[in-house]
């Protein structure tokens, strides 16, 4: 029923799915040194633009009737929203557009709802992909004609979202021409009378794609990230000494004592609030002199710096769990979850 086009919101579909196919119809052409269109459509406000009555008749073509048909009409009227500022509420207006976002039901009526945009394309030429509603629309390039077809299957697109009350954000719509050739064929194309941005790269479900399909840009953005988090991983946990380990002091944000991280366990049981707290929540207490420099914990009065201005209990990815043991291997297994660092590093 739903459109094999489609990838979102679907059982045993996904966006690494999808870029797998459609990378992989490039890819063929670029081999065989074609070069591949490939306009991107950003459609404006998309889950909270589709109109009611419309859907129900989407509905009404699925095959439901009667009861089945009656219960989401009711399901989709008498809503309504306001508004909380500064602490001030808004009038409540009905929400008359839009599919419940939150709710199961909610990505099922909006596929429902875009489920035949791919029946807008009529030449076997172009093809049409989905992930919700980003939607691609790919094409080989070889001569001005096949440029031209391309925009009259997207002034299709455009008819088909003008008809079903839908936008496409022409800002954000983008063109990415795949080819390694050195003089490629620049062609105009033209959604809600504007002309769409010609790019070099574009960001398709968190992957970047190259216009000559490499991936140095991709890789130096991901490494960058990641230079970014170990970073601030690093300057959250300065290193001061102790008398037999070089690991931080932890403290207890529940009873406030300081200790090491490898007696987490043995405070659980001492700390008064443990009836409270089944698990400890922990930060990393910095003990440092006037000049930054690495001190006794044993000997310093008090901390003079706590590295945590917000503690809270978290649980890390894999990644994060073994960057988090690598920096305390005395703290053993699950005990790392408790280690609390600022909420900017995640």
């Amino acid at each position: 029923m739903i459109s094999v086009a489609q990838h979102g919101f679907l059982r045993g579909k996904s966006c690494t799915g999808q870029l797998i196919s459609v990378l992989h119809r490039i890819s063929q052409n670029l081999d065989s040194g074609k070069q591949t269109d490939i306009l991107y459509f950003d459609v404006a406000k998309a889950f909270d633009t589709v109109n009611h009555s419309l859907l129900l008749k989407k509905l009404q073509r699925f095959g439901l009737r009667d009861n089945i048909l009656t219960w989401f009409k009711s399901y989709l009227s008498g809503r309504q929203q306001r508004v909380l500022v500064n602490g001030e509420i808004s009038e409540t207006r009905p929400v008359s557009s839009g599919v419940p976002q939150g709710s199961i039901l909610g990505p099922l009526l909006f596929l429902i709802y875009i489920n035949d945009l791919p029946e807008s394309i009529t030449s076997s030429a172009v093809d049409v992909s989905l992930f919700a509603d980003d939607t691609k629309c790919i094409s080989v390039i070889e001569s001005p004609v096949d440029a031209c077809v391309l925009q009259a299957e997207a002034r299709n697109v455009e008819k088909w979202a003008e008809f079903w009350r839908l936008k496409f954000n022409a800002e954000k719509c983008k063109v990415l021409s795949v080819t390694r050739k050195r003089h490629p064929l620049v062609a105009e194309y033209i959604v809600n009378g504007k002309t769409l941005q010609h790019v070099s790269s574009q960001k398709d479900l968190g992957v970047t794609v190259c216009s000559d399909l490499r991936w140095n840009t991709h890789i130096y953005e991901q490494v960058t990230k990641a230079n970014r988090l170990l970073g601030m991983l690093k300057r959250s946990t300065i290193k001061v000494k102790n008398n037999t380990t070089n690991v931080p002091n932890v403290q207890c944000v529940t009873c406030g004592v300081s200790f090491s991280p490898s007696t987490i366990k043995s405070h659980r049981l001492d700390c008064p609030s443990k009836d409270l707290n089944e698990s400890i929540p922990v930060k990393m207490v910095v003990i440092a002199d006037s000049d930054d420099k690495d001190v006794d914990v044993s000997t310093a009065s008090s901390p003079s710096t706590s590295v945590v201005k917000n503690p809270f209990v978290f649980t890390p990815s894999k990644e994060t769990t073994e960057s988090l043991r690598a920096v305390f291997p005395h703290v053993d297994g699950d005990e790392v979850i408790d280690l609390c660092f600022n909420s900017m590093l995640w």
